[in-house]
């Protein structure tokens, strides 16, 4: 049995300009760039016409750090629906990158209070973040085929995408004989989590998985 589901993630960076808003209109319909927009960098143009992407398509704000003002600025006030950057051909941004979650106040107004309720894993428990990436989740693919596909084999997971620093231990969890469609029955959350050194998560799974 293969299973992707859902987790919480957190995203932190540091840099020397902040991208305040970056998204390629993947599901929007394309739209004519607004006037007095900056014209787009030699550089932006290339990349995008070598990745096949109109021009129109891309949002972006360049804020610099320590004063005021906008450095450049295109398509700012087009409501964007984010897409993959990757799938659109950027492959490598270059230098850092300033996430700032700064705009709500406070921040995060969840700390401190009640749980909704018993299932803080689900998509609509996403806290309100300014910073909303991905929904505030990634995935987490679980599995009991072995190699070449064939099951039962060892319990196997993985963070999706993956992220330096984080490792999935699943080798506390034992084979069942539930249907797959059973498969939380036997699942213990919330799993056990350690820092073995600095700079390395481990999560360790518990519970039973399917082995069908």
């Amino acid at each position: 049995m293969n299973l992707s589901r859902l987790t919480s993630r957190t995203t932190r960076g540091g840099a020397r300009w902040l991208i305040g808003a970056l998204a390629v209109a993947g599901l929007c319909a394309p739209a004519a760039a607004q006037r007095g927009e900056s014209p787009l960098p030699p550089a932006v143009a290339e990349a995008l016409a070598k990745a096949q992407v109109p021009e129109d398509a891309l949002a972006a704000v360049v804020l610099p750090l320590g004063r005021w003002g906008t450095a450049w600025q295109r398509q700012a006030q087009r409501p964007m629906q984010p897409g993959s950057r990757q799938v659109h051909g950027i492959r490598e941004i270059a230098g850092d990158i300033v996430l700032d979650r700064g705009l709500f106040r406070p921040l995060r107004p969840e700390l401190g209070v009640p749980p909704f309720d018993e299932q803080p894993e689900f998509p609509y428990n996403v806290i309100p973040d300014a910073l909303q990436l991905n929904g505030g989740l990634m995935g987490l693919e679980i599995s009991s085929e072995g190699l070449n596909g064939q099951a039962p084999g060892p319990i196997t997971a993985r963070t999706l995408p993956p992220l330096p620093g984080l490792v999935i231990d699943a080798s506390a969890m034992r084979l069942t004989e539930r249907a797959c469609k059973d498969w939380d029955d036997d699942w213990i959350s919330p799993p056990q989590v350690s820092e073995p050194e600095p700079g390395t998560l481990r999560v360790a799974l518990q519970g039973g998985f399917p082995k069908g």
